[in-house]
């Protein structure tokens, strides 16, 4: 029986990991933070309840190149990042799809959850304001364009499949995007 495996970048305290992980039980999930104190949440949660599929989490910067994540290439058949992107430099995004690139095995696919620009517009005046705080407080920072994201993610060989809209009345400009690793 071949085994999936998924890769959660980001994972915060581990509520997509924790949830996700017990309606696709035949996924091997593995979360992955920055800061101590999520991975440390994540690590107290399985430990107060246990998944036989979820991994122990990793440390890893986005922003480091692979060789720090210590990660093989071809290790994954999925990614999953939520809400990342615009909090954090451009950087980040380049590392996001570059180690993409070497870690999802062949087909893969890297799941990309968040507010997004489509054109360069936003259709919500609350996120406009919310990309513009996060402009000035944090340079280097704010929502993404899809077009900007393509053009990153084609450096890695990865292409946008798929473009789901998940905006609801009371939260508009929110997409999941599925790249696919050629």
């Amino acid at each position: 029986v071949k085994s999936t495996s998924l890769l959660e970048i980001a994972s915060g305290f581990g509520n997509h990991v924790l949830y996700f992980s017990k309606l696709f039980p035949h996924i091997q999930w593995q979360p992955s933070d920055l800061q101590n104190k999520n991975v440390d949440s994540i690590r107290c949660h399985l430990d107060a309840c246990p998944h036989g599929n979820v991994a122990e989490p990793l440390k890893i910067d986005v922003c480091d190149p692979l060789d720090h994540w210590g990660l093989k290439h071809d290790t994954y058949d999925f990614m999953f990042n939520s809400k990342m992107v615009h909090i954090l430099p451009w950087k980040g995004t380049e590392s996001l799809f570059a180690n993409a690139g070497k870690i999802l095995k062949s087909q893969g696919r890297l799941f990309m959850y968040g507010i997004l620009k489509m054109n360069g517009k936003l259709e919500s005046k609350c996120n406009q304001d919310y990309d513009a705080r996060l402009r000035l407080n944090y340079p280097g920072w704010g929502i993404r364009d899809l077009r900007d994201l393509k053009l990153e993610a084609s450096k890695s060989e990865i292409t946008l499949e798929e473009v789901i809209d998940l905006s609801r009345e009371d939260a508009k400009d929110r997409k999941l995007l599925v790249w696919k690793k050629e």
